[in-house]
């Protein structure tokens, strides 16, 4: 992996051939991986009183619950991982989480 900022990508016919980084250096390429980082794009989790990581993602527990209780948090707003399936994924945990806890509230009146 390297972080150096890249200067321009070169290539023919829309395929890349190599990377030229701000420092003049090239190397030979026919792909390139990256990733921009990510932050909280809503206020949302922080007006419900949501905890964050020192990352600046909802803090969440055993299916996907946070510390604000019938608050829960999945996918891109809980993690540093932007992939489809595991946000489903705790998507549906959650909705079990959810099902759950309004089975328990409805059976206790």
């Amino acid at each position: 992996m390297r972080q150096e900022r890249i200067a321009r990508l070169q290539g023919t016919n829309g395929v890349l051939e190599q990377i030229v980084f701000d420092t003049g250096e090239t190397v030979a390429r026919r792909a390139l991986f990256f990733n921009t980082g990510q932050r909280q794009g809503s206020d949302f989790p922080a007006r419900l009183g949501c905890e964050f990581t020192r990352h600046g993602h909802v803090r969440t527990a055993g299916y996907e619950t946070t510390n604000v209780p019938g608050v829960y948090a999945a996918g891109d707003a809980e993690r540093g991982v932007e992939l489809a399936i595991l946000a489903a994924a705790e998507g549906a945990r959650a909705a079990f989480a959810i099902n759950t806890a309004l089975l328990k509230e409805e059976l206790a009146r």
